[in-house]
């Protein structure tokens, strides 16, 4: 592994070929033909600056998962301009070869000019922003509350969240009271394909990411209670969910698994669709099977389209699953009418 934790400068194109972590005393900048490429996985650790806004850097396939604003150099805490920042981050996002998240903290950011998201990319891909605290959890799911929480609260009854996040689940239920929305239950567990006491890591400097299958250096470890979706709709007299929303980064699949009831229940499941890196081929295949023949299956390409999602189709993708009876089609027809 590469570390990086001390001003460096390039002049000339460089290629990492072996993982890279920076640490947060790194400020990377390039000049004249300078250019820096990643092709293996990049650890950025903190949320403080390490590459100039201007840096020239490119980042592989598969080698990040999420790009931070502050790393090239927002604040959020002061009053100087904070758009060529995000531009950077945003440009670099938009030429990303697959699905990738741009996380923004908590902060009150200055934009003075129009930012452009649409992606360069392929059109199996997507961008999504995600607001610190402010993640997506809605229908019955599990990952960080906000956007879709709120969105969706106009169409149904009742919102089930689930975050393990220790440090992240009083942040939600926080921002759940200060909101107007008053139908969300909040769990602080996770989903899983058992019923277990597992690892859960994340990193306190960001406190919106979590997973069970990281395993960073700089991430602190905790035991956290799993169960699976079928065990907890039982246990706590749930009812059954007409819409599943799976953002989990990397467990998705395990949750599905988990879920006995799903041929029985027939949600509609929306799934930020990350499979690891060199079994994307098998975990799709997997992904498909445990679905059965139920299911209408699209990928959420540029502007919203829908296109057919087929198991050879190994990019992470935003899924939408629609069940193959009436009334659930209705369901969406609500929806988006």
């Amino acid at each position: 592994m590469i570390v990086i934790n001390t001003e460096v400068n390039y002049d000339k194109p460089i290629i990492f070929d072996k993982e890279v972590t920076i640490y947060p005393e790194a400020y990377i900048s390039t000049t004249g033909k300078g250019k820096i490429i990643f092709t293996k996985k990049v650890n950025i650790l903190g949320e403080s600056q390490v590459f100039d806004e201007n840096v020239n850097v490119e980042f592989g396939a598969y080698t990040i998962s999420s790009l931070n604003p502050p790393w090239f150099g927002a604040k959020g805490y002061d009053d100087i301009d904070d758009t060529r920042s995000f531009k950077k981050a945003i440009e670099i996002a938009r030429t990303y070869a697959s699905t990738i998240n741009i996380e923004i903290p908590i902060g009150n950011f200055i934009i003075t000019k129009t930012l452009e998201i649409g992606n360069k990319g392929p059109n199996g891909k997507s961008i999504n922003i995600n607001g610190s605290g402010m993640g997506v959890n809605s229908g019955l799911g599990s990952v960080h509350i906000g956007y879709y929480s709120l969105l969706l609260s106009t169409y149904v009854d009742r919102i089930y969240a689930f975050e393990p996040n220790p440090i992240l689940v009083n942040r939600v239920r926080d921002i759940v009271n200060g909101s107007s929305v008053k139908d969300i239950e909040i769990f602080n567990i996770g989903v899983s394909k058992m019923n277990a006491h597992i690892p859960f890591h994340y990193d306190p400097s960001k406190h919106n990411l979590g997973s069970f299958k990281d395993q960073a250096k700089n991430h602190i470890q905790t035991v956290v209670e799993v169960k699976t979706l079928s065990d907890i709709i039982k246990d706590n007299s749930l009812k059954i969910p007409d819409i599943v929303k799976i953002d989990t980064k990397g467990s998705e699949l395990d949750i599905l698994v988990g879920y006995s009831m799903l041929q029985n229940d027939l949600p509609i499941l929306f799934i930020e669709w990350m499979p690891e890196p060199g079994k994307e081929r098998l975990m799709t295949e997997r992904l498909f099977t445990v679905l059965g023949d139920e299911y209408e299956k699209y990928h959420i390409a540029i502007h919203s389209v829908l296109t057919p999602f087929g198991a050879q189709d190994e990019l992470s993708s935003n899924l939408l699953l629609i069940p193959k009876i009436s009334h659930k089609l209705k369901l969406i027809e609500k929806w988006i009418s």
